[in-house]
């Protein structure tokens, strides 16, 4: 099956998704800050990560921590959720920074307050012949 309920004429989703705020390529940096309550540019909280300065942080990433956060926190308030993986998927064409931002994200939830446990799953080898892998 391919996630979907196919038993009346309505698709209904087997999985329930976080909601969002709005596509992330509609909004300028401005309207992301103004629609990110934790976006906070003067108090800054959090140190540069890999040389992404931490204004930077401040206004776009933490946001995004948040997001997780509350959607963890929102899915083990059921005790029965608690041994459930909390997936995200990064995508995007070649070149885009799905693996900068997979790694930014990965860095900022792995330390306090969020301490996960995170892994990167990178697909990034796919693009090469097996031939190339197996030297």
């Amino acid at each position: 099956m391919n996630g979907f309920n196919h038993t009346n004429t309505k698709l209904k989703p087997k999985y329930e998704y976080a909601p969002r705020y709005t596509m992330l390529n509609q909004l300028t940096r401005k309207e992301w800050i103004s629609k990110s309550p934790t976006a906070n540019p003067k108090g800054l909280r959090a140190k540069a990560v890999f040389g992404i300065p931490a204004v930077e942080i401040n206004q776009i990433y933490s946001p995004i921590c948040e997001k997780i956060l509350s959607v963890k926190e929102s899915r083990t308030s059921n005790k029965k959720e608690l041994k459930s993986p909390l997936i995200i998927g990064v995508t995007g064409s070649v070149a885009i920074g799905k693996t900068t931002l997979s790694n930014i994200l990965k860095e900022i939830l792995g330390k306090a307050p969020y301490d996960f446990e995170t892994v990167i799953v990178s697909t990034d080898n796919f693009l090469f012949p097996n031939r190339v892998l197996e030297e």
